[in-house]
């Protein structure tokens, strides 16, 4: 099982499309699952809630061996500096795919626009 973060975003939309059309197994972390296609639905498992938020992160885990994690754009939410809203977010995930033995491809278009 592969777990899919931004599956409504530019990045995570395309990564989702190609995993789908390969016929593996996917769970979608997704803030509001009406904004994926119908078509995507009826494919995915959807855990509703915030890839920066432990539980949500330990709930989509649960069984799956990979997870392309993306940490959103700095206009996400009132971030503060960029280092620390990166780490917000990157200390659950690395926990929880370390503990589990997931394997992980992360991107992030940090730093793009922000000022620290």
């Amino acid at each position: 099982m592969i777990v899919i973060t931004t599956p409504t975003g530019d990045i995570g939309r395309q990564v989702l499309d190609r995993v789908l059309d390969s016929g593996e197994p996917v769970r979608v972390i997704v803030r509001d699952p009406s904004r994926l296609p119908e078509h995507v639905r009826t494919q995915v498992e959807v855990v509703e809630g915030s890839h920066a938020d432990a539980d949500t992160i330990a709930k989509a885990l649960d069984g799956a061996d990979r997870l392309f994690w993306l940490v959103p754009p700095a206009g996400f939410r009132d971030a503060g500096p960029a280092r620390r809203y990166y780490l917000d977010f990157a200390r659950a995930v690395a926990q929880e795919a370390t503990s589990r033995g997931v394997r992980m491809v992360h991107v992030t278009s940090l730093g793009h626009g922000y000022q620290d």
